[in-house]
């Protein structure tokens, strides 16, 4: 059993694709096996994928949820966790009666699937793979602050990409926290970097999320991803939330009996 404190967030990360041809008959049955764990929604949910590769990420991934869960809660197999969804998607525990709550969020990107799991209700994470689309700053001026794309026009290149997917995954990671709809977060709120390491939040004047003190940052997910969390905590006079002590636990695909923990790459964040 892996302990968990009430400042600590543990990030469970597994590559949901193969990464040679020979690790494609492996990751298949580590699939189906996983099938016998799910319950009748997620085997619903499952069904509405249509080709293999989508079906087999969603399996690893429900997999990963409750392998990581169950290493937190004493004697209760992966396979006893039954879980809900609120209107908005943002999952959480039903069954069973945990004494020590658990509260997780999910984010699946290319080839890999994050878990975050902490003692706090308000937790979000986000995973992007950066790619060199077209179009970013299209996106940047209809759903960011207009402080943001102001920034974001000065870069070009792989630099515009890594600029807009930081940006945008602080934002999801936010809007996941609260477990509402995206659209209607994109714009509450504004990301910034005044210095290396360094997050700055500011909300729009009629944020209700001001109740809650927010705690942000940029994780390490490897080469040519970017990834955010954020936590909220409900707000004190003067209240700072100071540096998370967050973990990363690498959940190699074939590899399942050897977890391999170490401390998360943490890029920049808004306490220390």
């Amino acid at each position: 059993m892996i302990n968990l404190t009430d400042n600590e967030v543990h990030l469970w990360v597994l590559r949901t694709a193969p990464k040679e041809t020979s690790d494609h008959a492996a990751c298949a049955a580590l699939a189906e096996a996983g099938n016998g764990f799910l319950d009748a929604n997620e085997k619903a949910h499952l069904l509405r994928f249509r080709s293999q590769g989508q079906r087999r990420a969603y399996l690893l991934t429900r997999i990963l949820v409750r392998f990581a869960l169950s290493r937190y809660a004493g004697n209760i197999a992966p396979a006893e966790f039954r879980f809900s969804d609120n209107q908005h998607g943002k999952p959480f525990i039903t069954e069973p009666s945990l004494s020590d709550p658990l509260f997780f969020n999910v984010s699946h990107s290319g080839a890999m699937t994050a878990v975050a799991i902490g003692r706090v209700r308000e937790i979000g994470l986000d995973i992007q793979q950066i790619d060199d689309r077209t179009g970013l700053l299209d996106l940047a001026r209809r759903y960011f602050t207009p402080l943001e794309y102001s920034r974001l026009q000065s870069l070009d290149g792989a630099q515009l990409s890594a600029g807009f997917f930081s940006l945008w995954t602080l934002k999801e990671a936010y809007s996941k926290a609260l477990g509402t709809a995206l659209t209607g977060t994109l714009k509450k709120i504004s990301f910034s970097f005044p210095h290396d390491g360094e997050i700055r939040a500011d909300f729009v004047a009629d944020a209700t999320e001001k109740r809650l003190a927010w705690w942000f940052c940029q994780v390490d997910a490897g080469p040519d991803y970017s990834a955010a969390l954020a936590v909220g905590e409900p707000a004190q006079t003067g209240q700072q939330l100071t540096h998370r002590n967050i973990r990363i636990v690498r959940w190699e695909l074939l590899a399942l009996d050897r977890v391999e923990e170490r401390d998360a790459g943490i890029i920049a964040s808004s306490a220390r």
